[in-house]
């Protein structure tokens, strides 16, 4: 089951987002104290960022081991923090561990999908397949990347022009999808632009290059 926590950033806020932060980090401590009566769990793990927070201090408070799993080379304060308090801390990438406990810090590398280990295995070292359609794709993440939805499709359109066979396959996230599609309207048979899609190994079999957001998840399903 998925069960939804409120929760709200704190570095860098206003004071009013502040206030906002202790707001919903208490009720997140509420609902995971009674989460955790309910499910009686005997280990959790948390993937760092003020959403692990308030469930895995109430774990703490329960007695409840809990691991904590960085996928970045630098963490951010949560993690830094939990860390202390963790089991175990596993890391993506070995220099982490200069920011953490080292007695209890472990590299693991980061979580990837098998179909998409997979899909690299098949496709061999350099992953280059002549047969493939001449296919470019845009990554933004879930939620989109303003950057590149702002910068790329000019730079595009030109690649359009000049190579026929050229198709884009843009994931730009909501926000910004009508957009992103007015700035590829020129070449709408040539261009399929993507709010979100949980069919990413698809595209990623298919492309020829991939222009990602820098996201943790996206560079290790990438570059394995």
């Amino acid at each position: 089951n998925i069960i939804l926590f409120p929760g709200r950033g704190f570095m860098g806020k206003g004071i009013g987002q502040k206030i906002k932060f202790l707001a919903f980090f208490i009720l997140g401590l509420f609902r995971s104290f009674i989460l955790i009566r309910k499910e009686k769990p005997h280990l959790a793990c948390g993937f760092g960022g003020y959403g692990s927070l308030a469930f895995l201090l109430a774990c703490y408070f329960r007695r409840i081991p809990f691991m904590v799993q960085e996928q970045n080379l630098i963490p951010g304060r949560t993690t830094r923090f939990l860390s202390r308090l963790a089991k175990e801390t596993l890391i993506s990438f070995s220099d982490s561990k200069l920011y953490l406990p080292k007695a209890k810090t472990f590299f693991s590398g980061n979580p990837c999908r098998e179909e998409f280990i997979a899909m690299h295995q098949s496709l061999g070292n350099n992953g280059y397949e002549p047969e493939k359609r001449n296919l470019f794709l845009i990554v933004g993440g879930s939620q989109g990347s303003h950057f590149l939805n702002k910068n790329l499709p000019l730079p595009l359109l030109k690649l359009l022009s000049d190579f026929p066979d050229l198709i884009i396959v843009h994931l730009c996230g909501q926000r910004e999808s009508e957009e992103v599609r007015e700035a590829y309207a020129a070449y709408t048979s040539r261009v399929e632009v993507i709010d979100f899609s949980f069919t990413i190994l698809n595209w990623l079999k298919e492309a020829r290059l991939v222009i990602s957001r820098s996201g943790a998840t996206i560079l290790t399903e990438i570059s394995l």
